[in-house]
């Protein structure tokens, strides 16, 4: 419900549309995803993204410092959830400020949305600091990273064609397209497994509108979404 709640807020701003935020937080909060991850809850738990990425945005548009450091409270709450999921809200930070500064960059409001990058990224590091600097010190040892073999990046990895295949549990589609995830999911004859990572599709009704959606925003947000979805 959280996850849904808050992707409902993301896109009512980005939109001004109830119905399409409704519609929006009902796919996020049913993606195959979180139901594929109820076994690894620190995975199943991203529901503060939606939450960064509006207060990021806001951050960047309204005036003040109380939307940056909100933000970077989200952000660290992703990071206390799960480390993929901190990494990711990094990532979904780095495409708004580069869409957000690249248009003022010869002008005085360049300055002001730098200040907002750091004002960002301090608040999550007085927030992660201390846990940060000590699992950087326990990766600096050698005994402590892991080494998986090679074909783990097979079994623990989304094919991109995935995104837009039905999953082979599909009622309708799931036995003609069991092959190719039998495929993607094997490395030197040998089948893996893995269909948990690999079944990210959402339906093409939400690829549809998620289409429809961007073509209607802004050229700016557009851009944003792309690289965030790259």
């Amino acid at each position: 419900s959280l996850s849904g709640f808050g992707m409902f807020l993301l896109v009512q701003y980005l939109t001004h549309s109830r119905m399409a935020a409704f519609w929006a937080g009902v796919a996020y909060a049913a993606a195959p995803f979180h139901f594929n991850h109820l076994g690894g809850m620190t995975a199943f738990a991203n529901e503060w993204l939606a939450y960064f990425a509006l207060f990021a945005l806001r951050a960047f548009r309204e005036p003040g410092t109380r939307l940056p450091i909100t933000a970077g409270v989200f952000w660290a709450l992703n990071l206390y959830c799960d480390l993929n999921h901190g990494v990711s809200a990094g990532l979904i930070l780095l495409a708004i400020t580069f869409v957000e500064l690249f248009p003022k960059r010869k002008d005085r409001g360049f300055i002001g949305h730098l200040k907002k990058f750091g004002l960002i990224t301090s608040s999550f590091l007085m927030l992660t600091g201390p846990y940060l600097f000590a699992l950087f010190g326990e990766m600096a040892n050698p005994a402590f990273l892991m080494r998986p073999p090679l074909h783990s990046s097979v079994s623990q990895s989304a094919d991109l064609l995935s995104y837009f295949v039905p999953s082979f549990m599909h009622p309708v589609f799931g036995k003609w397209v069991e092959p190719f995830y039998r495929h993607i999911t094997t490395y030197n004859g040998v089948h893996l497994g893995g269909w948990i990572e690999v079944t990210t599709f959402a339906g093409y009704s939400v690829l549809v509108l998620a289409v429809i959606g961007v073509r209607n925003q802004p050229k700016t947000l557009s851009r944003v979404w792309l690289w965030i979805t790259i």
